[in-house]
């Protein structure tokens, strides 16, 4: 990969990265030259990748003789920016599309919330209890953890105590404690992987945290997938998938995806 100099938000792009860079964010996950030939119009290929790539919006990752793409960091907390930028001119569209963008952009400050959590909770309709949920996580500030009747899931509890007619440890809302779950899951990943941010199947995730409620392990998944260095992917080859693959799928993104990877920090 280039090393990353970074794009000005005044530096103009080109249509093609315009509309990789559109389809990335509102796709929140990591999509191949197919993919984006597809969903953006156009692959992202020659010039358009290697500014894209060099100016630390995008990251790549070679995929058999292609690549596949997703938002960097970078790309992630600047790119509404970058794009509203693109809207020059005083015609009404131009200052239309630039007027959304923007207000969009402090409309998520304003509320906590950065682009990444907000599109990848879009989705679909999973994706926006996710979402919902997730938000709920990050906002409180109260809340501590207690533990669960069998020591291995702890979930929020408003005062610290399950509350009356309440399973022990969640809270009065029946939220869980995503980040409790993710210390679970990240050992489980570290024990299933056979090599550094090695591919997982779904399948044998869950066997693994069987005692985890289905709903909940969803929910923390989706949370971490949007997380940098997390990665869920479908299985490119379906007729490989057996049917305990397809079972353990989880939704995300408008796909099923089987497979899981943590890459190391």
């Amino acid at each position: 990969m280039s090393t990353a100099t970074n794009v000005s938000l005044t530096q103009r792009l080109s249509l093609t990265q315009i509309a990789v860079l559109s389809v990335l964010m509102v796709e929140a996950r990591e999509l191949s030259n197919a993919e984006l030939a597809e969903l953006a119009g156009t692959p992202l290929t020659g010039e358009d990748r290697v500014r894209l790539v060099a100016g630390g919006l995008v990251e790549e990752r070679r995929v058999g003789r292609s690549y596949a793409f997703q938002l960097s960091q970078q790309g992630w907390s600047q790119g509404l920016a970058v794009l509203a930028e693109q809207a020059q001119g005083k015609g009404a569209a131009a200052t239309t599309v630039r007027t959304l963008l923007h207000g969009l952009r402090r409309a998520l400050a304003a509320r906590g919330f950065d682009a990444r959590t907000f599109f990848a909770g879009s989705t679909n309709s999973v994706g926006s209890t996710a979402f919902a949920e997730s938000t709920a996580f990050a906002g409180s500030t109260t809340d501590t953890a207690a533990p669960a009747t069998n020591g291995s899931i702890r979930r929020a509890a408003g005062n610290g105590a399950a509350a009356p007619g309440q399973p022990a440890g969640r809270s009065s809302g029946g939220v869980p404690r995503v980040d409790t779950i993710e210390q679970r899951i990240r050992a489980a990943y570290a024990k299933l992987a056979t090599e550094p941010a090695g591919w997982v199947s779904l399948a044998d995730l869950r066997d693994q945290l069987a005692d985890i409620p289905r709903a909940e392990l969803d929910t923390a998944l989706k949370w971490m997938a949007v997380q940098p260095g997390v990665r869920l992917i479908p299985v490119a080859n379906q007729k490989s998938l057996s049917t305990r693959d397809r079972e353990a799928a989880l939704r995300f993104g408008g796909e099923d995806n089987h497979a899981f990877a943590i890459e190391e920090s």
